[in-house]
């Protein structure tokens, strides 16, 4: 196989080459200076200027979810606190709910996107199961109910609820825009209660909830 000479191979580093296209680039737009912003937020929205890498990487890293998963601590059964069973907290009769609480992590830089409730299934249901949610939350120096959440008969996520299935529901600021107001270090309290509401009663054992956010 023939060698190319010497002269013909490019020896320049990466660096190198890239100013050099920049700059043919440059001569063939007629421009002597690429506009470019470094922000981190891309708070300009500008539809004029290139981006830094540093910037873009920091944005993205703004907007990659997080994720935690919370059990349930306790429930109110029948007339009794605490109510176990080994598939989790049981809410299945009218007053009956579970809870939980948690601090909201101190790296959670824009919200909560979307809080998951699951469980598995105690009884057959046609359909979807209904659910109540309450959730309240504050931080030092507010009122421990300073963000209120308050949804009604939020149906599962689960089309058609067997005994003994997975079944889950997912609330976010669409449900209730105290959700997005929710803040690092804030410490929420978290409700799960039954509804009598017919063929879409309540009838779970409750077992974690997961927490996204950014």
């Amino acid at each position: 196989m023939a060698r190319l000479p010497p002269s013909s191979v490019d020896t320049r580093s990466l660096r190198e080459k890239c100013v050099d296209l920049a700059t043919k680039v440059k001569g063939i737009l007629g421009i002597s200076h690429i506009p470019y912003k470094d922000e981190d937020d891309m708070a300009s929205d500008s539809a004029t200027h290139l981006a830094t890498q540093q910037s873009i990487k920091a944005y993205a890293d703004t907007k990659k979810s997080k994720r935690i998963t919370i059990p349930f601590s306790g429930s109110f059964n029948t007339g009794a606190y605490s109510v176990n069973n080994e598939f989790g907290l049981i809410v299945d009769s009218a007053g009956e709910y579970a809870y939980t609480w948690f601090i909201v992590p101190d790296d959670l830089l824009t919200e909560i996107t979307k809080i998951r409730i699951m469980g598995m299934s105690k009884a057959t249901r046609v359909g979807t199961m209904a659910l109540d949610i309450d959730m309240f939350a504050g931080t030092s120096g507010e009122d421990y109910n300073e963000e209120t959440v308050d949804i009604n008969a939020k149906e599962s996520v689960t089309a058609v609820v067997i005994i003994n299935d997975y079944v889950e529901w997912q609330i976010d600021k669409n449900d209730d825009a105290d959700i997005g107001h929710i803040a690092a270090g804030d410490c929420v309290q978290l409700y799960v209660k039954y509804v009598a509401t017919a063929g879409k009663e309540t009838s779970v054992y409750f077992d974690a909830i997961e927490i996204e956010y950014t």
